[in-house]
């Protein structure tokens, strides 16, 4: 971040002071947690699937050596797992349900700093991470009525699991998000800064690095595509859709087009990749099945559960929370006729939970997934915390003692749940870690 970014757009001091705080206590927690904590086994209870994913990263390591090793060409790209180094290459296995960008970029980092060491591999999604924290701000800080509420909705997705504890993990995690929070934020200058091309040319690069970092981006950008159409055109089909389309299908087909290159055959490529979509869901067949059986009807209707109780595993603001607060502040936003703001939070709500209904089954049984939900949650939190401090000081001072009791319940339920849900794995799992 900036000198002149923090003065012109955040000109409270205190301001200032909480962003570059929370990036150097973000940022030493990373660091120390790539520097001291272990990429281990993949049930790795210091990076599992709230604290990083070890099975992922280790699978990424495997193919950063083999790309050290043996290139990039011998599988067109595609990762290749169970490859402990030194030439052993007896149980190697080329994986081919996922895209390859981020064992690409791995690959790269190997090549110029070595693999033998994983905390080489993380140095370059922690110094993304950087851009990501700066970035977030920035963006937050344009969508939201007060500076203000850009520092609280940062802080809030900075500080949590979502972030700090992904920040340096060399699989998808990191730059997905990264991708996704560049395309929706540069779509948004497109439509709000004159509709320029180049632009909207950017935004379609950031989609295709996003499709081919991982294939969940691809549902959250469709929704965003479509609703930042109809909130600023109020049209569906329009140029700008389609071309985003045709660009997401086309990062798509790169995937499918590695695959098919390497399988010899179209037929074996779609049997391949149909395969695996049929599993991710609807969780037809038990092979690679994690659930072992296909989904049920009532699997859906878990779901909002599913969310509610994930959220405070992966953020700060505990899930029940921070439907209570959305709610409160949407129906704020649509009384003071922030419609903008009210449509801009409905859509990225339905970006968030979308992969959950067109795979369920991969959202069922990786929390990780959960993560959908950060842009939603930085809005939310940022545009209602100050507020909701604003409100409890009013109570307060005019000795409302029905609001003083729920708000001491309230933000009791919230500081525990912060406290024991994510603050005490930065001490178990970050600076206290001792294996």
């Amino acid at each position: 971040m900036s000198r002149r970014f923090l003065f012109t757009r955040f000109p409270e001091p205190w301001q200032r002071r909480a962003l570059l705080g929370g990036f150097v206590l973000a940022f030493a927690l990373i660091t120390w947690r790539a520097t001291v904590v272990p990429l281990g086994q993949a049930g790795n209870p210091a990076r599992n699937m709230i604290r990083g994913d070890a099975y992922s990263d280790i699978n990424t390591l495997s193919a950063a050596r083999f790309f050290r090793d043996y290139g990039f060409g011998e599988t067109y790209l595609l990762p290749v797992f169970k490859y402990p180094g030194h030439g052993m290459r007896d149980t190697i296995m080329v994986y081919t349900h996922y895209p390859a960008l981020p064992d690409v970029l791995a690959g790269l980092s190997a090549q110029v700093l070595g693999a033998d060491d994983d905390r080489n591999l993380r140095v370059l999604p922690i110094l993304l991470a950087m851009v990501l924290y700066g970035y977030m701000a920035w963006l937050l800080v344009q969508w939201l009525p007060q500076p203000r509420m850009a520092v609280a909705g940062t802080l809030v997705v900075a500080l949590s699991h979502y972030f700090v504890f992904f920040a340096d993990t060399y699989h998808k995690h990191l730059y997905e998000e990264l991708f996704v929070w560049l395309c929706t934020g540069t779509l948004w200058v497109y439509y709000t800064r004159g509709r320029r091309w180049p632009w909207l040319a950017l935004a379609g690069l950031w989609m295709v690095l996003a499709v081919n970092a991982s294939f969940e981006p691809i549902v959250f950008l469709a929704i965003v595509v479509a609703g930042f159409s109809l909130l600023y055109t109020r049209r569906l089909l329009t140029v700008e859709t389609l071309l985003l389309g045709a660009v997401c299908v086309c990062g798509f087909v790169l995937h499918l087009w590695q695959v098919r290159l390497y399988m010899g055959s179209w037929e074996a490529m779609w049997h391949e990749m149909f395969t695996s979509l049929q599993v991710r869901s609807q969780g037809v067949g038990a092979g690679g099945n994690e659930l072992g059986r296909s989904l049920m009807w009532y699997d859906y209707l878990k779901v909002p559960f599913d969310w509610l109780n994930r959220i405070e595993r992966l953020f700060l603001l505990p899930g029940w929370a921070l439907a209570g607060l959305s709610v409160w502040a949407m129906r704020r936003q649509w009384v003071r006729g922030e419609r903008r703001l009210f449509w801009l939070g409905v859509i990225l709500l339905l970006a968030g939970m979308g992969w959950s209904l067109v795979m369920a089954q991969h959202f069922i049984v990786h929390l990780f997934t959960t993560r959908h939900m950060g842009m939603f949650l930085a809005l939310m939190a940022g545009y209602a915390l100050p507020l909701y401090v604003d409100t409890v000081r009013a109570h307060f001072a005019r000795r409302n003692l029905p609001w003083q009791i729920f708000h001491v319940l309230f933000i009791g339920y919230m500081l525990v749940m912060a406290c024991t849900q994510q603050l005490a794995d930065w001490y178990c799992y970050g600076f206290g870690y001792s294996g």
